[in-house]
This record gives C-alpha cells, structure tokens and sequence, in this order.
C-alpha cells in the first residue's frame, strides 16, 4: 500500500511541478492538506485559471466523501465529540478499508497506523515528484496516471459490501467491475 500512495505522490509532485507550483508549497500543500483527488482537483482547477476560491470548493466538494466515513467509524472512537472529531482527521479511503472488520466495527489502531504510514509515503513521493519532476522529458511515460486504478485495485482483496451479507463472491464481482469500468474511463479520458 505505501508503495502505491509513494507512486500516487510522485505523481501529484509531478503535475503540481508542472503547474508552477515551487517543490515546497506543493511539499505544504501535502503535508497539510493529504488528500489526493482534492489536491490533484485544487491544481488542476489553479492550472486552468481558476481562482483559489474555486480551487477550495472544488477540493471540499471531493474531501465531502470523509463525512459518512467518519459518520460510520465514530461509533469506535473513545472520547466526546471534539476528541472523535481530531482521531477522524487521519481517516483516508485506504486506512479506513483497511481497519473495516468483519463485523462492521473499525480497528481504530490499525487506522492511525496505516494512516502514518500513507501520510509518510505521500509526502515523500510528493517531495521527489516535485524536485525531480523538472528532469523528466515526459512524464507521462512513466504511467503515473495508472496510480489511482492501481491505487485503488490494491483495496480489492479486502474489498467488502456488507449489504450483500455473506455473498462475497458478489461483492468480490462488484468490486472487479467497478474496477475494470474506472480503469477503462481514465484510460479514456
């Protein structure tokens, strides 16, 4: 998984390098915000000509994804609402399959350490993108745009859809298509 996040932000290092964002603001902008699409959407919307305003909109409206995640773990995390509401600050998509059980409770633990361990790799692939992203010719022959499918084909196997019960093979189908129909969409685009 860190390997995949680290490929993710070189990636973003990259595209950030590209457009025009100096190896530490993009380096910041890792560290403080940590949020991928958000931070691909917030310079893409930038590099188009887009305000900050935009940008800022356009990174809420795709962190609003965290609402119903921290929504669903809360329940598993001691403490009143204000001690709950700073342990949901490290949920990411991939912490948050992960500590998923069985049972439909969360491994808390098991979140804050995968969590530290993406948050790591992030911001030091974000670092080598950003200060080596200017040495590629073309960057786009790496395939860094396959970063999110493979990103998100690692979360497979542990893929689960609790509403289809114990019908895993379904859910395992569901998952595989969904899969397959992204990956050919960015393919497309």
């Amino acid at each position: 998984m860190a390997v995949a996040i680290g490929l993710l932000g070189v990636s973003f290092g990259v595209v950030a390098q590209q457009a025009g964002l100096s190896s530490l603001l993009a380096l910041t902008m890792s560290a403080l915000v940590f949020s991928g699409s958000a931070q691909f959407t917030a310079v893409a919307i930038v590099a188009g000509g887009g305000g900050v305003g935009a940008a800022i909109a356009g990174a809420a409206l795709m962190n609003s994804r965290y609402l119903p995640m921290g929504v669903a773990i809360a329940p598993w995390l001691p403490g009143g609402p204000l001690r709950r509401a700073l342990q949901g600050l490290v949920v990411v998509d991939a912490s948050w399959a992960l500590a998923l059980r069985d049972d439909g409770s969360f491994d808390r633990w098991l979140m804050f350490g995968c969590s530290a361990i993406q948050y790591v790799a992030w911001t030091v692939g974000t670092a080598v993108g950003a200060s080596a992203g200017g040495l590629l010719e073309d960057p786009a022959a790496l395939g860094l745009d396959a970063a999110y499918p493979a990103f998100f084909l690692a979360l497979l196997p542990r893929g689960r859809v609790h509403t289809l019960g114990e019908d895993r093979r379904t859910a395992r189908r569901c998952d595989c298509r969904g899969s397959f129909r992204s990956h050919r969409l960015v393919c497309l685009s």
